[in-house]
């Protein structure tokens, strides 16, 4: 196998050794490559993979890093979790035996049905793809249907009555939205500290790459998760964000970074 030459930041960013890091890189300069070897390196160094959480956006990007460790460590690596959050998410509902995996994944169409209803049921004429595309980026923001009952936008406090009538109709047919799936872990972990507790004991080391394309129930559960230890290790680029539909917001990595003391 050709050996892989990287440049000083490169190699800087794969050798880190503790606390927390922000690996800033425009797009096509290799962050997954990057990512990789350093989950390699950690795993080399005697670190337990099973306490490594590597999180990409992409379930391409995943299938990538999970062959290249297979590869470069004959089987080693195996045990190093790598995910996209919402799989992280869901392993975690089903892990805990949440009552929401009884439920169903809701698809597109149907969920464009059932916000038509809602509509319907509180007397709101507009576009039902956009209402949905609001609620999403409202459950992304980690806003309630209270919380914009409370706003002082009368837009809001609209909203917001679809929103709620929406989380009981999906609630009655036993349905999960996307947005659940990081949603509810984030409330999971926030009521339940002794769950959070496991979970921090288990990934001591925490990667994630193009990080730009967080959005903020994201970031709050890799905060929730490294708090303890803060070996957190994030790829991306600021000024570049394909997610945003998602909630997702460029301005979360930089201020993340100075929070995290990166």
């Amino acid at each position: 196998m050709k050996e892989i030459k990287f440049n000083q930041q490169q190699e800087e960013a794969i050798s880190h050794r503790e606390g927390p890091m922000i690996v800033l890189s425009v797009a096509g300069s290799g962050k997954t490559m990057v990512l990789t070897e350093r989950v390699i390196h950690l795993i080399q160094e005697g670190f337990d993979p099973a306490r490594l959480l590597a999180i990409t956006f992409a379930k391409k990007a995943v299938l990538e890093i999970q062959s290249r460790l297979k590869k470069r460590l004959n089987g080693n690596g195996d045990k190093a979790l790598v995910c996209t959050f919402h799989s992280l998410g869901y392993r975690i509902l089903k892990a805990e035996n949440s009552a929401a995996i009884g439920f169903r994944l809701v698809q597109d169409i149907e969920q464009l049905t059932l916000f038509r209803e809602a509509m319907q049921k509180v007397g709101l004429e507009e576009d039902p793809a956009s209402v949905m595309s609001k609620v999403s980026l409202a459950k992304n923001d980690l806003v309630s249907p209270a919380d914009l009952e409370s706003s002082d936008k009368r837009e809001d406090k609209k909203i917001a009555k679809v929103y709620s009538c929406y989380e009981l109709l999906k609630r009655r047919k036993r349905l999960l939205d996307f947005d659940d799936l990081l949603y509810l872990p984030y409330q999971l972990f926030r009521t339940h500290g002794e769950i959070l507790e496991r979970y921090q004991s288990r990934f001591q080391h925490i990667l994630i790459d193009e990080f730009q394309d967080s959005s903020r129930v994201m970031v709050e559960l890799v905060k929730m998760l490294s708090q303890p230890h803060q070996n957190v290790w994030l790829a991306g680029d600021d000024d570049q964000s394909i997610h945003g539909f998602r909630g997702a917001r460029s301005d979360i990595f930089v201020s993340f970074g100075k929070e995290c003391g990166a």
